[in-house]
């Protein structure tokens, strides 16, 4: 496994909101401003002239510290799992990354750019449901953690937490379903931590 050094600027490293024009250092490179997507559980790294980024698992509330190399492999087993039924991006390894604190782990992955979908989401949803149930992958996001778009918890809407409406279909505001621009499929690309199979 590689091991990289990473330094995280003034990133908190708790939640999506951070600082305007922070930088993060990965690997020798800097990744600023549009090419850092901030989220709650992670961060993605990427640049304009590579098909790929880096998925760093960061500190996971309300514990307050990054997932283990077990965690984020669990992450890398079912995000391969779905990239071979044609509905995640790509995972290439798993690289251990360090700040001047502690260890991160980091998921090398394919890139994919485009936007969230507006048509053809909720037959997509339903293909990608019925996947997850046959192969017992489901998401152990809590009510506790996020309220979605409606003020409903996710659980009543969203068992697999896909990103989905009241009516099944992918929300607008949704960052984990990306339609690509490059083959014009739907990707879920925020295969988390809450995830499990089994």
């Amino acid at each position: 496994m590689r091991n990289v050094y990473v330094d995280f600027g003034e990133d908190s490293l708790i939640g999506p909101v951070q600082p305007t024009g922070n930088t993060i250092y990965f690997d020798g490179v800097s990744y600023k401003d549009g090419f850092i997507n901030y989220g709650h559980k992670c961060r993605f790294l990427w640049s304009e002239d590579k098909d790929y980024g880096y998925k760093i698992f960061i500190n996971n509330t309300p514990m307050n510290i990054p997932p283990t190399e077990e965690q984020v492999r669990l992450v890398f087993t079912i995000q391969k799992l779905l990239f071979e039924n044609g509905f995640s991006p790509e995972p290439y390894e798993v690289i251990r990354c360090e700040d001047k604190l502690r260890e991160y782990f980091v998921i090398k992955m394919d890139n994919i750019k485009g936007k969230v979908p507006m048509d053809g989401g909720v037959e997509w949803a339903e293909r990608l449901k019925k996947y997850c149930r046959e192969n017992k992958i489901f998401s152990q996001f809590k009510n506790l953690d996020i309220i979605r778009w409606d003020g409903q918890y996710p659980r009543d809407l969203d068992p697999f937490h896909f990103g989905l409406d009241k009516n099944g279909d992918i929300h607008p505001d949704s960052t984990n379903c990306i339609l690509s621009e490059k083959d014009n499929k739907i990707y879920l690309v925020d295969v988390d931590i809450k995830f499990r199979i089994g």
